[in-house]
């Protein structure tokens, strides 16, 4: 995960979502999830915790508007899909990306920077 500072300049103190809401939908031993919060946090991340779940578009916007870094877990990527259509925020994740915002999407296992998130996020719902 380390990585990740490769991908983002000036990387040290950012604000960043961790955004844990696909693991949920995941059963068993999330240790994983744990050891990636701890490896952002060792990069210089300033990281705090996240899930869409149970939000409304309102809270979302609110609670992820002074945000550098939106961190997407790796996990239930159906879940996540639909806890992103039921708080109606991905208009917001599309415009935190298009105004120039980090975001990093982690999936099998590997944290990939995703330019076009934005774009996938759209043209789903």
């Amino acid at each position: 995960m380390d990585e990740v500072a490769t991908h983002i300049p000036s990387i040290r103190g950012l604000k960043t979502a961790f955004i844990s809401t696909a693991p949920e939908g995941e059963p068993g031993d999330k240790t994983w999830l744990n050891d990636d919060r701890k490896s952002l946090v060792k990069v210089g991340l300033d990281v705090f915790d996240y899930t869409l779940t149970g939000k409304s578009v309102d809270q979302v916007k609110n609670d992820l508007s002074d945000s550098d870094v939106l961190f997407f877990c790796g996990g239930n990527t159906f879940y996540l899909c639909e806890k992103i259509q039921q708080s109606s925020s991905a208009g917001i994740i599309r415009e935190f990306i298009e105004g120039g915002k980090s975001t990093l999407v982690q999936a099998l296992g590997r944290s990939l920077r995703a330019p076009m998130f934005g774009s996938l996020i759209a043209s789903i719902f």
